[in-house]
C-alpha cells in the first residue's frame, strides 16, 4: 500500500507549529509573509494569535524583520511537498467562530471579552479620525462614549430573549436556547457549529432594525461570504467577485469597528478564497467531521486514569461487534442495518405503472381513523372527466389507473409525522411544546409565465390515502398555505432576505394538500424590533434548511438525461472518496461536492440529541 499526504488541516496556532512559519507579531500572515503591510497597535494587543513552541531551536537571522521562520517543517523531506498547492490549510471552523465572537463581543458589548475597551480608544486617537469615539476625560473619571456599533441594554435584551424563544427543525442546529442567560445578558457555552449557525443565518436577523443600516449591511456582507464559502457547490468565477467583495467588506468594517478588533482572523478570510480555488468544497477542508470523530471517542472512555485504555478497549468491541453482526439473521436489528435517524425507508415501488404510487418516505404513527377533508379529496384531485375517460378506455386501463380514477377509500389514516427527503416533519399540534420547529412546509410552484414560485406553510395534518388496494397509497400534507402575493410577502431585494405576514392566508386556494414527497423544510421566526409595524402585524422571516443526509447529483447541461434536481440517498457513514481526492479546476467548471454537507449537522459537543447517524 502507498500513501500520500495531500495536506494538513489546522487552526492558525498549529498552522505556525507544523508549517514553521511563525504566526505572531508583524508578520504572521504566512501568504504576504514579508511584504504585508501589518504593524502592532500602541496601546492594544493582538488577541486570538498564538505563537509556536520552538522547541529550544533558535530563531533564524532576519527573524521578525525578513521572515518569521523558527524552523524547518519535516514534511519537507518528502519528495512531493514543494509541488503542492496547498500544504496547510486554515481550518474554516476556527476562523468562523473567532469572527463570529469578535463581532459578537463587540456588538453586544460582552465585558471582558469585546475589543472595545479603554486600550482601543486611545488607539482611535492616534490612527483615526472618529471624534465621537475618542476616551473623554472628565474630573475625576474617564467616560467611553458608547459607540454606533455597540447595542443599548434594552435592544441587547432584546436579542437575548428572542435567542431564547428560537426553534429549529431536528437535526438542523443544537438547541441554543439552552446556552442564553437572561438576567447575566450572556450566551454561556457556545461550541464551533452553534457560531456557524449563527454566522451564516441569524446575524442578519438578529441585528436588522437594531444597528444603523450602514454597519448592518457590512455585518450581513460577512455573514454572505461564509454562506458562500460554506458551500456544497463553487463556481472559480463567483469566487473571484468574492474576492473583491471581501476585501471591500473588510474595508468597511474597518471604519466601523477600531484598530484593535482587527487581528489575524480577520485577515485570513481573504485566502480562504485561493484555497477554495485549488482544494474544492469546504467540506473536505475542515474540522467538524474530526472533531466529531473526537468526541465519539472521549464517549467511549469511562475509567479516567486510563483513557487511552477505555478508548482502545471500546474501540476494539465496537469492530468485533460489527464483524459479527454480518452473521445475524436479516431481520436483527444490528450495527449492520441500523436505520438513521433522518432515513426515510427508500422508494416503495408501486404495484402498478403509476408513478403516484411511488411514496418517498415513512410516517411517525398515530394510529386515528378519520373521515374528515375525505369529501374534499375526492371532489379535488379526482374529477368526473377523469372517471368518464378511464371506463372509455375499457380494458386497456391498468388496474393502477383504474384504482386512481375510482378515487380514494372513505377511510384515511393520518399521522403526527413523516420522515421524507432527509427532512423530519411534524404536525404543528404535535410540535406545541417541543424544543425543535418540524411543521415549516416550502414547495416549489410556479406560475404562467414560468418564473419559479416558491410557496410556504406550516403543517397541519399528515394523510395517507388508500386507492383500494394495499399496495396503492399516497400520502399528502394538509398545510395552512401563508400569502405570498404583494401583500403578505417583503423581499429585500438587496440581501435576499424574506418575510411572510403570518396573518395573511393564501386567497382563493382550493387545493391545501400537497404530495409528501414534493415539500422541503423551512423554519420561521421573528426579527427582534422596537419598529411597531413589525409589531403590529406578525411578519415571520423564514430560513431554508438542508437535508440531512443527501447529495445533489449534478450532470453536464448538454447531456440528454440531466439529474440536476435528483438527490440520491447516502446509505453508508464512510463515503469512499475519488482516489485523487482533488478536483481539476478550470475557468468554466463548478466544483461539486461528493459527500454529505457537514455544515447543517449536530453540534458535536451536543449530547442531548441522538447523533449517532
Amino acid at each position: 500500500m502507498r500513501a500520500a499526504l495531500m495536506w494538513t488541516i489546522n487552526d492558525f496556532p498549529a498552522y505556525g507549529m507544523l508549517s514553521g512559519w511563525s504566526t505572531h507579531e508583524k508578520l504572521a500572515c504566512s501568504y504576504y509573509m514579508e511584504n504585508n503591510k501589518a504593524f502592532m497597535l500602541a496601546n492594544g494587543e493582538l488577541h486570538h494569535v498564538a505563537s509556536p513552541r520552538l522547541f529550544g531551536k533558535q530563531k533564524f537571522p532576519g527573524f521578525g524583520l525578513a521572515h518569521n521562520w523558527v524552523k524547518q517543517s519535516i514534511f519537507w523531506e518528502l519528495s512531493y511537498w514543494k509541488t503542492n498547492l496547498l500544504c496547510h490549510k486554515l481550518d474554516v471552523m476556527h476562523i468562523e467562530k473567532n469572527v463570529f465572537e469578535n463581532i459578537f463581543n463587540a456588538v453586544m458589548d460582552v465585558k471582558a471579552k469585546t475589543k472595545d475597551n479603554i486600550k482601543s480608544r486611545l488607539d482611535i486617537a492616534l490612527y483615526c479620525n472618529r471624534k465621537n469615539m475618542e476616551l473623554v476625560y472628565e474630573e475625576s473619571r474617564v467616560a467611553k462614549p458608547r459607540a454606533s456599533f455597540v447595542l443599548e441594554k434594552n435592544a441587547q435584551l432584546l436579542v437575548y430573549k428572542w435567542l431564547k424563544s428560537l426553534r429549529f427543525p431536528n437535526g438542523h442546529a443544537s438547541n441554543i436556547s439552552r446556552l442564553v442567560n437572561i438576567e447575566d445578558c450572556r450566551l454561556y457555552g457556545m461550541k464551533s457549529h452553534d457560531c456557524h449557525v449563527f454566522m451564516q443565518t441569524l446575524i442578519p436577523l438578529a441585528f436588522r432594525d437594531l444597528l444603523p443600516k450602514g454597519i448592518w449591511d457590512a455585518l450581513t456582507e460577512i455573514n454572505h461570504f461564509f454562506r458562500d464559502i460554506c458551500s456544497s457547490k463553487l463556481n472559480v468565477k463567483h469566487i473571484e467577485r468574492l474576492q473583491t467583495n471581501i476585501i471591500e467588506t473588510l474595508c468597511k468594517l474597518e471604519m466601523i469597528f477600531p484598530p484593535l478588533f482587527f487581528d489575524s482572523m480577520e485577515h485570513l478570510p481573504i485566502y480562504l478564497l485561493f484555497e477554495a480555488k485549488a482544494g474544492g468544497p469546504v467540506q473536505y477542508r475542515w474540522m467538524y467531521p474530526f472533531e466529531r470523530y473526537l468526541f465519539n471517542l472521549k464517549k467511549k472512555v469511562k475509567n479516567k486514569v486510563h483513557v487511552e485504555a477505555s478508548i482502545r478497549e471500546a474501540y476494539i468491541v465496537e469492530k468485533i461487534s460489527t464483524f459479527i453482526s454480518y452473521y445475524f439473521e436479516p431481520h436483527l436489528r444490528t450495527r449492520i442495518n441500523h436505520v438513521p435517524q433522518h432515513d426515510d425507508g427508500c422508494e416503495v415501488p408501486s404495484s402498478g405503472n403509476l408513478s403516484i404510487f411511488s411514496n418517498i418516505g415513512r410516517p411517525t404513527p398515530k394510529n386515528v381513523l378519520t373521515d374528515s377533508q375525505i369529501f374534499q379529496l375526492q371532489d379535488e384531485q379526482f374529477a368526473t372527466w377523469f372517471r368518464t375517460h378511464v371506463y372509455q378506455m375499457g380494458r386497456s386501463a391498468s388496474k393502477s389507473l383504474s384504482s386512481l380514477s375510482l378515487g380514494p377509500e372513505r377511510k384515511v389514516k393520518c399521522y403526527n409525522g413523516y420522515f421524507v427527503n432527509g427532512y423530519v416533519f411534524h404536525t404543528e399540534e404535535y410540535g406545541q411544546g417541543r424544543k425543535t420547529y418540524n411543521c415549516g412546509v416550502c414547495v416549489k410552484g410556479s406560475t404562467s409565465s414560468e418564473l419559479e414560485v416558491d410557496y410556504y406553510g406550516r403543517l397541519e395534518e399528515v394523510v395517507e390515502l388508500q386507492y383500494h388496494s394495499e399496495q396503492n397509497t399516497v400520502f399528502l400534507f394538509k398545510c395552512y398555505w401563508y400569502d405570498t402575493t404583494d401583500r403578505g410577502i417583503k423581499v429585500d431585494t438587496h440581501h435576499g432576505l424574506v418575510e411572510i405576514n403570518s396573518k395573511a392566508r393564501l386567497r382563493n386556494i382550493n387545493d391545501v394538500f400537497v404530495f409528501a414527497k414534493q415539500c422541503q423544510q423551512v423554519y420561521y421566526t421573528y426579527t427582534p424590533s422596537f419598529r411597531k409595524d413589525r409589531s403590529r402585524v406578525d411578519w415571520l422571516s423564514f430560513l431554508k434548511t438542508k437535508p440531512r443526509g443527501r447529495v445533489e447529483v449534478v450532470q453536464d447541461e448538454n447531456e440528454e438525461t440531466s439529474v440536476r434536481d435528483e438527490v440520491f440517498q447516502v446509505k453508508e457513514l464512510n463515503v469512499v472518496l475519488s482516489s485523487s481526492g482533488q478536483a481539476n479546476v478550470d475557468e468554466e467548471d463548478d466544483i461539486h461536492i461528493e459527500d454529505c454537507d457537514e455544515g447543517d449537522s449536530y453540534s458535536i459537543d451536543d449530547e442531548e440529541e441522538d447523533n449517532s447517524d
